[in-house]
């Protein structure tokens, strides 16, 4: 007879999913202000200008897919970041979603400089939770907003690094995150 094999999805190389109510030191490295885990939630407030999480310890991954949830709290100019393939601040793949003007912008910065650059048009709701993939097939980077892709951007390099989250003039709630 015939035999049908179903595969199993990837384990996740990076996954966490805010259950425990404490932040592992072994898997974050909060750079800017505050952060804290709460009802499944990974939560950032900036006290000051920007909250900024990492997590370490993970090398990063090529023809992968970053998995995550975001909700904005709102506010004048709230921006809120899915960082991936992050080396450092000059380095790394930042998605941006922009309250105020509703808009997606998905930059590659290399040494400093934006390398590659785009942008969408999608309607960003406070307190409406949005469902986000970053996946790169080895050549670009297709985002996907609740399982919609909304645009995708060739890499100018390919990208490594590890995987975090920025807010700035709000505060965000991030669902689990699986980077697979």
């Amino acid at each position: 007879g015939l035999y049908c094999h179903v595969s199993q999805p990837p384990a996740c190389l990076l996954s966490d999913d805010f259950e425990d109510g404490t932040i592992d030191p072994s898997i974050w490295t909060i750079v800017k202000d505050s952060w804290q885990e709460s009802g499944g939630e990974l939560i950032g407030t900036p006290v000051k200008r920007k909250a900024f999480i990492f997590a370490n310890g993970f090398a990063g991954c090529n023809n992968c897919t970053i998995q995550t949830t975001v909700t904005t709290a709102g506010g004048s100019l709230a921006k809120v970041w899915i960082i991936g393939w992050y080396q450092d601040k000059n380095n790394n793949i930042e998605l941006l979603l922009k309250e105020d003007t509703d808009r997606v912008i998905l930059k590659q910065k290399s040494n400093g400089r934006v390398v590659r650059k785009q942008k969408a048009i999608l309607q960003i709701d406070p307190n409406v939770t949005y469902a986000i993939q970053l996946n790169f097939d080895g050549t670009s980077i297709h985002v996907s907003v609740d399982n919609v892709e909304v645009l995708t951007v060739a890499v100018g390099s390919v990208p490594f690094g590890t995987a975090g989250y920025q807010v700035k003039n709000t505060t965000a709630h991030f669902g689990s995150i699986c980077v697979n």
